[in-house]
């Protein structure tokens, strides 16, 4: 497919929102009076949640896998993507979700 006018509109339409946009920030505010002191070994520090939706593209027969990494309860990094595998069950396809998540949580580690 070649790009048409639309597609330049389009282009346009994304580049002028980036523009625009760009001193917006992901603020995650509190007070003193609020805050809780961070312990070793705090289970809520840093959550992560992952889900795959099983051989949900029906011309391919991949799944659909996502992930949500929270800091402090605030979201700091997520993804959704096709799982480059066919996998043969639904607990396959959320295991497949599980490590890929679990491997950008080492990477951001480190």
């Amino acid at each position: 497919m070649n790009p048409s006018p639309e597609h330049l509109r389009y282009a346009n339409r994304v580049l002028s929102y980036l523009q625009t946009t760009q001193y917006y920030a992901i603020e995650f505010s509190g007070s003193v009076d609020n805050a809780t002191e961070v312990e070793p070994g705090d289970d809520e520090v840093l959550q992560q949640s992952s889900d795959a939706s099983f051989a949900d593209d029906p011309e391919t027969r991949k799944s659909t896998q996502g992930y949500l990494m929270k800091l402090f309860s605030g979201a700091i990094m997520w993804q959704s993507s096709k799982q480059k595998t066919v996998t043969t069950s639904t607990t396959e396809a959320e295991l497949l979700s599980l490590s890929h998540t679990a491997r950008e949580t080492i990477a951001q580690a480190f």
